[in-house]
């Protein structure tokens, strides 16, 4: 993919944790990290939106992403569709597939934002240039 020239004025890194993860902080400095659920991994993830989405009691996270943007030889990251992960108040999250949460947003999400009405909320993303896409869920 690169020129031997540039490989060699180049100064080169190891990478070797690349999980999408959520940090739990223990409330004494302390964080104990855990890797989101595999489907998480298929793509980025550029946004995050934290409610209580089933009405629990508990702060669910929705997460949407996907990239384009990477030149040709690397490919685009484009596995997401949109991910819910509903909180079991155990300090587990549980990844609801698609029929479940009923999310299915194509391209590349680059904002959530939830609108709290008086009967419903609402769930906005921005999708890079596409429309928004809107979801409704009872409170």
């Amino acid at each position: 993919l690169f020129s031997k020239e540039l490989i060699k004025t180049s100064q080169q890194k190891l990478f070797n944790y690349c999980q999408s993860v959520i940090a739990y902080n223990d409330g004494q400095g302390h964080f104990r990290i855990e890797a989101l659920p595999v489907w998480v991994q298929l793509s980025s993830v550029n946004a995050v939106a934290i409610t209580d989405i089933n009405g629990d009691g508990k702060q669910d996270l929705i997460l949407g992403g996907n990239r384009f943007g990477f030149p040709p030889q690397f490919g685009r990251l484009d596995g997401s569709y949109g991910q819910l992960l509903l909180n079991d108040g155990g300090g587990k999250l549980k990844y609801a597939e698609s029929p479940q949460s009923g999310m299915m947003i194509r391209g590349e999400v680059k904002s959530l934002q939830i609108i709290k009405g008086k009967e419903r909320h609402y769930l906005v993303a921005t999708v890079n240039n596409e429309k928004p896409v809107m979801f409704t869920y009872k409170k």
